[in-house]
């Protein structure tokens, strides 16, 4: 239908649009929106441009990369890389997974704690004249606390110690002197005990 302006194909009524088309469409050459010329199966519309194989969002000219975008971007859902199902929330990047407050390096699954490592750390200064600090907090009666375990699953704890921590521990550095859990001349520092940080006081 030919409609004082309108073009339809395959419609009933009058055209709503200037070009509409009720079922399939196939263009052997490109598609513009705005665009006199798009190039040979490409689709431009507005900021928007398909380019054989490769998106581009806010893109001014052809996109560089399969999937360009220039500005901001939200997902609603997970993002994978290299990865088909992520979860919503999710940000999954080689072996760098992002789980909602979670972040876990070459980590397989989802990360165990708030920071999850599977391998070796390594914290370095920013400058030649710069100090590392690495701050173990505490923000209710349990000390700050660092455990370790041995090869044979018993697990050591290192926490500072509240005031002259003696009785349970197995090793206290104190203020002037080192010495075992008899010592009660010093002030706790340092302790060091057998047991998990949930074990430690």
């Amino acid at each position: 239908a030919v409609i004082r302006g309108r073009l339809g194909v395959n419609a009933t009524t009058s055209p709503t649009v200037e070009f509409g088309v009720t079922g399939s469409g196939f263009v052997s050459a490109g598609l513009g929106a705005g665009y006199a010329t798009t190039g040979t199966g490409n689709i431009v519309a507005s900021d928007f441009i398909l380019s054989r194989g490769r998106l581009g969002v806010t893109a001014t000219g052809s996109p560089t990369v399969e999937f360009g975008v220039t500005g901001s971007g939200l997902l609603s859902g997970g993002l994978g890389v290299g990865y088909a199902t992520t979860g919503t929330g999710n940000l999954v990047v080689s072996d760098l997974a992002v789980f909602r407050t979670r972040v876990g390096v070459n980590a397989t699954t989802s990360p165990t704690e708030q920071i999850g490592v599977l391998g070796d750390a390594y914290v370095g200064p920013i400058s030649a004249t710069a100090s590392t600090t690495i701050t173990v907090e505490s923000g209710g009666v349990r000390a700050g606390c660092i455990e370790l375990r041995d090869s044979d699953g018993v697990w050591t704890s290192i926490y500072a110690g509240k005031g002259g921590a003696t009785t349970t521990s197995s090793f206290v550095i104190r203020g002037g002197a080192v010495g075992g859990s008899g010592d009660t001349t010093n002030p706790g520092l340092l302790v060091i005990a057998r047991g998990r940080c949930d074990d430690t006081d």
